[in-house]
């Protein structure tokens, strides 16, 4: 496992991560966002990069996926 080495690369990395969820499992950003409690434009930001969610949300965004918060912090090539 590689570490982001900066919170740029940690944010695109979760943001990667959640978009390949999304579509590996056909779900749009309209049903993900309403699944995890936020708007649409809170997980086009947050799948950008450009939005810094609090801790509570990437719990439920993990909690969603079915994956660890440790899974959703990876750092890899998807």
């Amino acid at each position: 496992m590689k570490l982001a080495t900066n919170n740029k690369d940690l944010a695109l990395a979760i943001g990667k991560r959640i978009r390949v969820y999304r579509e590996e499992h056909k779900e749009s950003a309209t049903r993900f966002a309403k699944e995890c409690g936020v708007s649409r434009d809170s997980i086009t930001k947050i799948e950008n990069g450009t939005a810094n969610p609090c801790i509570n949300l990437l719990e439920k965004i993990s909690k969603h996926m079915g994956i660890t918060m440790e899974e959703l912090y990876r750092w890899e090539e998807i």
